[in-house]
């Protein structure tokens, strides 16, 4: 799953940068939270470079079980 997400993360990426308002729109967030805009070239390897275990630590820092709720999406089932 980890490596599925990477891919997808590393692959999807350059969709963000087809219009001038995107491009306009990274370089502001680029600004605000000092990327550096050597980011582009370097999200890449920073994607590739995260670990399962660096996953779990952060996880179990961030996410609380016992206050999660889960929700359920789908089609209802037919009654008889």
């Amino acid at each position: 799953e980890l490596e599925t997400a990477k891919s997808y993360l590393t692959g999807s990426f350059v969709f963000r940068f087809q219009t001038n308002s995107q491009i306009a729109g990274y370089l502001v967030e680029a600004e605000i939270f000092d990327l550096g805009f050597d980011f582009l070239e370097r999200f890449p390897r920073l994607v590739d470079s995260v670990t399962i275990e660096e996953i779990q630590r952060v996880a179990r820092a961030h996410v609380d079980p016992e206050a999660m709720t889960l929700i359920v999406v789908g089609p209802r089932p037919e009654t008889a």
